[in-house]
């Protein structure tokens, strides 16, 4: 407060006192004025002298007529009139008087200045109270922001406000009372004078207003505005500044929290969009895996998140055959999970149409490669079809991890590599498939990379070498014994670390001899209840007439229906063909032995021939026709054996072992 005004308060609060004073000192008709510092009159008790005339300095107390009240750099209080006071005594009193009335208006003016700062601080707190209750009820920004804006008018008595601010590409501009071309333009006017600005300031172009920066992370990211049409004294202008910046404080939280909470609500979004993702990827998933007479299945994926790559498929065929893939997209989450579906889907429409493994892989590859090279991912895929009727197992590797294969317990493996490129890296190539035999103990194992490359705390890598140690080392022929032993071996290597991606594994197995169940051809002349047969010949194609007069007898004994015995004498045909290519192709002397035996079924007609010399296996050559001029070396034998029976499996021994089986009917 300025001193003028000071000494105007105190005179009003005191001018009883004042002229007491003056009478006393000068007088019944003593008449008294007050001069501040400048010696300008600013108050007198005779209201013809007027405030601002300017008197002589003031000096010492004049006893004749005017006696001077000294109060310091404030001003002086005068009084005119009769003084028969000591002159010297009377100018000491006075000037201990003056020194009083200094301090006093000094007091007066710091109480005032409390008085001020307290209701400064007052109207601040109920700013920001009714800020806080306002926007309590909401969570948009606008919203909040268009209060905060409607109390900084009020508090500054302004006729516009404004929040300007811009972060991560998106900006937000509200303006205070009303966005019309009239308002935008001061305000953009106004915003250009806080450019290059880091701190709370008072602006007088293009008109006086007050703004304070928006501080997010340290950043400045906006402005908080206010106009002002009139700025109080320097200390009142610094408590504007003061109060603005701590409302651009509050203003920068709301934008924050909205930030947020945007960024809470779009992960919450995302969460339900990866769970249900995850929902749909699992009813993808096979819940069981089909039973294959003679046969094992066992698979299992365990994704390293809530979705993943990772997916296997196991197929049955209207032909009898399975069909079984096991794939990897590459990457992980939601954007490899849907290529992982569109690959699952493609596969299960194609399966049905393909005859072999690499046919259906190039049908894969041609009706996806577009879409891949598109989103810049590729998919590796292991594919085949189990024929069990032929025992056999046609295989396409596009890139994946290599698959193991032994054709027994005790056998070796050996180790399929892909021949192919993943999907979606070049355009669709045409390729042999793998072609193994698949005979009483024969193993397949096929996994994700997530299992070799699965680490331990070490951050040390599972590896091929030791899944082909324990692979190698287990004489298990069941799928599920297997599957387990290696989740199990895995799972003990990580030692608790978390889990890097996803780890998937599929396993067939082909039933040992002893294991083969009660089909005709598993359990030919190994059944006590159903009528058999054995007899044992020289490796000479002249004792084929042993063979058939063997089954002559044992059809004798047990007549048969005509349809059935028609039956009998195609498989006869076929055992017929294919001991004579086991004694031509088997490197047979011909005082070796081979035993045949026929079996007798309620289902069908079985045969099981066992030989020395080398494993001729006709399942594993391929015939599509009986075309003399494009069989292979014992081809038609090979044909008959394949078309005249309904199940034909393998095992190379020593000895090696035939099974044929011919059902009565399709139904049977």
């Amino acid at each position: 407060m300025k001193s003028d005004d000071t000494l105007r308060q105190l005179l009003w609060k005191h001018e009883a006192t004042l002229s007491r004073m003056a009478v006393e000192i000068g007088g019944a008709e003593a008449v008294w004025r007050v001069r501040n510092g400048a010696g300008d009159v600013v108050w007198s008790s005779v209201p013809a002298v007027a405030e601002g005339t300017t008197g002589a300095a003031v000096t010492a107390v004049s006893a004749q007529s005017t006696c001077t009240i000294p109060m310091g750099e404030t001003g002086a209080i005068e009084i005119e009139g009769d003084s028969s006071s000591d002159g010297k005594a009377a100018a000491g009193a006075l000037r201990a008087l003056g020194s009083f009335l200094q301090a006093a208006m000094e007091t007066e003016d710091e109480l005032d200045r409390v008085v001020q700062d307290h209701i400064g601080n007052t109207n601040q707190l109920v700013s920001l109270y009714q800020i806080i209750g306002q926007t309590s009820g909401t969570w948009a920004l606008d919203e909040k922001i268009t209060v905060l804006l409607e109390e900084v008018s009020r508090q500054f008595a302004s006729d516009i406000a404004f929040f300007a601010a811009q972060e991560s590409g998106s900006s937000h501009f509200i303006l205070w009372p009303v966005e019309d071309d009239y308002h935008r333009e001061r305000a953009d006017s106004i915003q250009e004078r806080c450019f290059r600005r880091n701190e709370a300031f008072v602006g007088y172009e293009p008109e006086t207003f007050v703004a304070a920066p928006l501080f997010v992370q340290g950043e400045i990211i906006g402005w908080l505005v206010c106009g002002a049409q009139e700025l109080p004294g320097m200390e009142l202008g610094v408590r504007q500044v003061k109060h603005l910046q701590t409302l651009a404080e509050i203003a920068a939280g709301f934008l924050e929290t909205d930030r947020l909470q945007s960024q809470v609500v779009a992960n919450t979004k995302l969460q339900r969009e990866v769970e249900i993702a995850s929902e749909i990827q699992e009813m993808l998933m096979p819940r069981s895996v089909p039973t294959v007479d003679g046969y094992t299945v066992a698979a299992s994926c365990i994704p390293a998140s809530s979705v993943g790559g990772d997916f296997y498929v196991v197929q049955h065929l209207d032909d009898g055959r399975i069909a079984f893939a096991l794939g990897d997209v590459t990457g992980k989450g939601v954007p490899a999970a849907l290529i992982m579906a569109m690959t699952r889907t493609v596969f299960r429409s194609l399966t049905p149409l393909s005859q072999m493994p690499n046919a259906l892989l190039q049908g894969l590859s041609k009706v996806l490669y577009d879409d891949l090279e598109e989103v810049g991912k590729f998919v590796t895929l292991v594919l085949g079809f189990l024929d069990p009727k032929k025992a056999e197992l046609r295989l396409a590797n596009a890139g994946h991890s290599p698959v193991l294969f032994r054709s027994g317990p005790t056998e070796p493996f050996m180790r399929i590599d892909p021949e192919q490129a993943p999907l979606g890296v070049f355009p669709p190539d045409a390729m042999d498939p793998v072609v193994l035999p698949f005979g009483p103990g024969a193993t397949l194992l096929a996994c994700s990379d997530g299992v070799t490359e699965a680490r331990n705390t070490e951050h040390g890598f599972y590896t091929d070498e030791r899944l082909e140690e324990l692979f190698a080392s287990s004489s298990a022929t069941d799928a599920e014994t297997i599957r387990k032993l290696i989740v199990e071996d895995v799972e003990s290597y990580s030692k608790g670390a978390p889990q890097s991606d996803d780890q998937t594994i599929l396993v067939l197995c082909a039933n040992p001899v002893d294991q083969l169940g009660t089909s005709a051809a598993q359990s030919a002349c190994e059944s006590e209840s159903a009528p058999s047969c054995e007899v044992n010949i020289l490796a000479q194609v002249s004792e084929m007439q042993r063979v058939n007069g063997a089954l002559d007898e044992l059809l004798a004994a047990h007549p048969l229906e005509s349809d059935r015995a028609e039956c009998a004498s195609d498989l006869k045909l076929a055992v017929h063909e294919a001991v004579a290519n086991i004694i031509e192709h088997g490197g047979l002397s011909e005082d070796e032995e081979i035993k045949v035996c026929w079996n007798l079924q309620s289902g069908g007609l079985a045969c099981r021939v066992e030989a020395p010399g080398v494993p001729f296996d006709m399942t594993a050559v391929d015939v599509n026709k009986p075309d003399p001029e494009d069989l292979p070396e014992g081809g038609f034998g090979i044909f008959l054996l394949h078309e005249l029976t309904d199940v034909v499996r393998y095992e190379p021994g020593p000895p090696n072992v035939l099974y044929c089986e011919r059902n009565w009917s399709k139904d049977d």
